[in-house]
């Protein structure tokens, strides 16, 4: 085993057809876990991107994927030898197709034609699985992919932003195959008023819904109460209840004045916040890492950028040496909108 966990998947792949003790072995959800937590520090960069097709008869929308490693992206003189693209997931040509996250090596990708469709897609094997039904758009629909340990199965969680009619989200178990509703959303209390007021996920000025981060065995995303005041909301993958972590005030602005646009990452395991706010033609880029999870002092300004155009900018990978790699979205852009992971 302990050679085999070393080996590329295509390899593993290959390895299944020597007999059926080797593939019992190398289809065991235990030799997978070895096998991922062995390979977790050759990083990937997954992304999704979208551009024109301008074909002899019509126009049409063309998704292409690429994978590049982590550790050589810093090369950027020859960073072409590592890029590679990926055949597209499905014979299925949407007129959409949005990359909602990942986990483990598993995406969560959504295609948009006549009839809408989620897949959970394996990129080192090439696998993909459809999903059962659920409505959803890029721009309303916030998902999350998760590992529940008591049950050794994948979770997707699903909420909808700005649904004020129908405050609920949608959990699916990989095991059992179906959707379920969970008819409420997390609270938080009121400090002025006292009452209980619905945290609802934040959307970034219409420009995208964030991703849910999955650490400590839990969801997590940035939410927002009516009286204006943030929170990071948590859902346990294993007993389905909601929490959340702490934030400290100096992380949020609620200045009028101030565009301000969130996001939420993980850096080496640690939950981040990042923060970009734009007044006077500048944009502040500020990143808080969660030193010590749940502990509201542990939260420590990891750095800080300005830059003129920034509208938007998340943490997408923090390199050994300290450098990082960040999502930017500014407002003189002009290029094929894409998605990273």
């Amino acid at each position: 085993m302990e050679i085999l966990i070393r080996l590329p998947v295509k390899s593993l792949l290959q390895f299944k057809c020597v007999s059926k003790s080797w593939q019992a072995l190398i289809s065991d959800p235990y030799f997978k876990m070895k096998h991922l937590n062995h390979a977790k520090n050759n990083h990937k960069l997954l992304v999704c991107q979208s551009s024109l097709d301008r074909g002899d008869m019509e126009r049409t929308i063309k998704f292409s994927f690429y994978v590049s490693p982590l550790s050589n992206i810093q090369e950027f003189g020859c960073l072409s030898k590592y890029v590679q693209e990926l055949d597209f997931p499905s014979t299925y040509k949407p007129f959409e197709c949005h990359l909602f996250c990942c986990l483990s090596g598993l995406a969560v990708l959504g295609f948009v034609s006549k009839f809408d469709q989620l897949f959970l897609w394996n990129p080192s094997t090439r696998e993909s699985t459809l999903l059962p039904h659920l409505e959803f758009t890029r721009l309303r629909t916030m998902f999350g992919l998760g590992y529940d340990a008591m049950s050794d199965g994948y979770k997707i969680l699903k909420l909808d932003v700005h649904r004020v009619d129908q405050p609920f989200v949608e959990i699916l178990s990989l095991k059992s195959g179906s959707w379920r509703k969970i008819c409420y959303y997390p609270t938080a209390i009121c400090p002025r008023l006292g009452q209980k007021n619905v945290i609802y996920p934040c959307q970034n000025c219409g420009l995208c819904v964030d991703t849910m981060v999955f650490v400590h065995g839990a969801f997590h995303w940035l939410g927002k109460t009516i009286s204006r005041t943030y929170h990071l909301a948590s859902f346990s993958s294993s007993n389905e209840v909601y929490g959340e972590i702490p934030l400290l005030e100096q992380i949020h602005i609620t200045n009028e004045d101030v565009l301000s646009n969130y996001g939420l990452s993980l850096v080496e395991e640690m939950v981040c916040v990042s923060s970009t706010h734009k007044h006077q033609g500048w944009g502040t880029f500020k990143l808080w890492v969660m030193k010590d999870y749940g502990v509201k002092e542990s939260w420590t300004v990891l750095f800080t950028i300005r830059l003129s155009d920034i509208v938007y900018a998340k943490l997408k990978y923090r390199f050994a040496n300290g450098e990082v790699l960040l999502y930017l979205f500014e407002t003189l852009a002009n290029a094929p909108w894409s998605k990273t992971v």
